[in-house]
């Protein structure tokens, strides 16, 4: 490729062009042959490029050409990105070919504490993270069911375990189990421990399958100070942060994280019941190359 200066002194400093003047004696540019020569080979090879044979009656042609150099480009190229929150519909894009898929399950809930009398504690485990499966698809269907696992429930009464997430039914990560509950003791009794709920497992992932983090563990102690189990971290995100030091609801999970226990009494005052932290909604993404 050159500018019109290489190939005649008319055109600007820049080298474009110019329509002159005449009142300041400035030249107009001279439409030399050899410049528009190079723009039509330099068309001319896109044409060529994309595999089509020059057509005189077709305008079309460098368009064409251009779309059949994109399409050659397979897996190279990121074609849409996305990300299902709630159960849909997958439908690939016109231009996608191959792709990654990326399924998290749902965490579990953080158990409650029950209600204490003065001088009582009582508290609940962490509920554990979703499974993850990762896959690379050489060929994407034209349509995929996809299912998003929501996050387990808490209340001030139970703790759920997280749904099961999936891409096409065969790329799944599960749910995160609830973590357990510990009833009521006496502040000066003796220490109590209590594992947390299990991670969701994963099956299908070509690149990955991995097991959900385990959500923490409960701890009363006899001198009545208590921490609630964490829960458990999914893939990308930590699970609720543990409570402890006096009566506290547990924290939510994010993005198929487990939720944290809540904790009761501990500071020596009667409590109500109080909920885990819920688990964190999974997702599936799709990432579509050409």
């Amino acid at each position: 490729m050159q500018k019109i200066s290489q190939l005649t002194a008319t055109a600007t400093s820049a080298g474009e062009f110019t329509n002159g003047s005449v009142a300041t004696g400035v030249s107009p540019t001279i439409l030399d042959a050899g410049w528009f020569n190079t723009i039509q080979r330099e068309l001319v090879a896109v044409v060529n490029g994309g595999g089509l044979t020059l057509d005189s009656t077709n305008d079309a042609q460098l368009l064409a050409a251009i779309k059949a150099l994109l399409a050659a480009q397979k897996g190279g190229r990121i074609v849409s990105v996305q990300m299902f929150k709630v159960s849909g519909t997958y439908t690939k894009s016109n231009e996608a070919n191959s792709g990654f898929v990326f399924v998290q399950g749902g965490g579990g809930a953080g158990m409650y504490a029950i209600s204490c009398a003065s001088n009582y504690m009582s508290g609940g485990a962490g509920g554990g993270s979703g499974g993850y499966a990762e896959s690379y698809l050489t060929t994407l269907p034209s349509t995929a069911a996809v299912v998003v696992g929501t996050g387990g429930a808490a209340t001030a009464s139970s703790g759920a375990s997280g749904g099961a997430s999936s891409f096409n039914g065969t790329i799944i990560g599960y749910g995160g189990a609830n973590g357990a509950v510990v009833t009521s003791q006496a502040s000066s009794g003796t220490v109590v421990q209590q594992a947390g709920g299990t991670g969701g497992g994963a099956t299908g992932g070509n690149i990955k399958n991995c097991q959900g983090e385990q959500g923490g563990w409960l701890l009363l102690t006899a001198n009545g100070n208590c921490q609630s189990g964490r829960g458990g971290r999914s893939q990308d995100t930590g699970g609720g942060r543990a409570v402890g030091g006096g009566a506290s609801a547990g924290v939510a999970g994010a993005n198929g994280s487990g939720g944290s226990g809540a904790i009761g009494g501990a500071a020596g005052a009667a409590t109500s019941a109080l909920s885990g932290g819920s688990g964190g909604d999974g997702y599936v993404l799709v990432i579509e190359l050409s």
